[in-house]
């Protein structure tokens, strides 16, 4: 069940960053800004660049995975309490770099969290069981971007 939490997050912010929030920008922004923000998931795209350091530093008192897991959580969930309060300011001035930079560092976040959970995941899982780590992956991504966009769309909807 964690590790399908932990997928249910990341599928939470494919659903929302990648298809719900082009939608919500679209009257604030040109299609060519909104380009620029979506670029803020090139961290899961160069994640390969930096998965070594997160398989072979860490610190033993806090276990291989967690000491990735848990900074990483709080980093987004600080900036996405940043951003809560203060994203309309950031459209209104149009800071589509700032808003960019900020998203960006919410995915490089979640990238490290990914790389985290699909080691612990191999690691965690029974030999025989072993399948059922890609079922918890599929599941909770599947799960995360259908709250991250269907359910945000019916929740934030008057006729819900």
């Amino acid at each position: 069940m964690t590790l399908i939490s932990l997928y249910i997050i990341q599928g939470a912010a494919f659903g929302f960053f990648g298809m719900t929030l082009p939608v919500m920008m679209k009257q604030h922004f040109t299609y060519t800004e909104i380009g620029i923000i979506s670029l803020c998931t090139m961290g899961f795209k160069f994640k390969f660049l930096f998965a070594f350091i997160v398989d072979t530093k860490y610190i033993d008192s806090i276990g291989k995975r967690k000491t990735w897991i848990i900074p990483s959580q709080i980093i987004a969930a600080i900036v996405m309490i940043y951003l809560g309060n203060n994203i309309n300011s950031l459209i209104d001035e149009r800071a589509i770099y700032t808003i960019t930079g900020w998203f960006s560092l919410i995915f490089f976040a979640l990238s490290i969290q990914d790389i985290a959970v699909d080691a612990w995941a191999l690691t965690i899982v029974k030999k025989e069981n072993k399948s059922y780590a890609s079922v918890s992956q599929n599941v909770g991504l599947t799960i995360g971007a259908f709250l991250g966009n269907t359910g945000y769309f019916a929740f934030s909807s008057i006729d819900f």
